[in-house]
């Protein structure tokens, strides 16, 4: 979710589409649900672009550190019941 001073959008946590978008100052309570208004196409790619692909980046590059770090260390406990 990232937040203007006009507009709240929310972003499909699997697609990474958007699937929310408020108008702030309008609908306080974020009753109508605007992610599909042809109008605001430019809020949607804006909001995009400077917030999510961002996150989403430095999030992905971390990952990718780990990754290449070998990954995150795991041990199978051998008390473990077996089934």
């Amino acid at each position: 979710m990232a937040r203007t001073e006009k507009y709240k959008m929310a972003i499909g946590s699997i697609t990474r589409e958007p699937q929310e978008l408020y108008d702030m100052e309008n609908d306080p309570n974020e009753l109508k649900n605007l992610v599909n208004e042809p109008s605001l196409s430019h809020v949607r790619d804006e909001m995009q672009n400077e917030h999510f692909d961002k996150l989403l980046n430095n999030i992905n590059k971390a990952q990718l550190e780990v990754a290449e770090a070998g990954g995150i260390p795991t041990t199978i406990h051998e008390d473990y019941p077996a089934y």
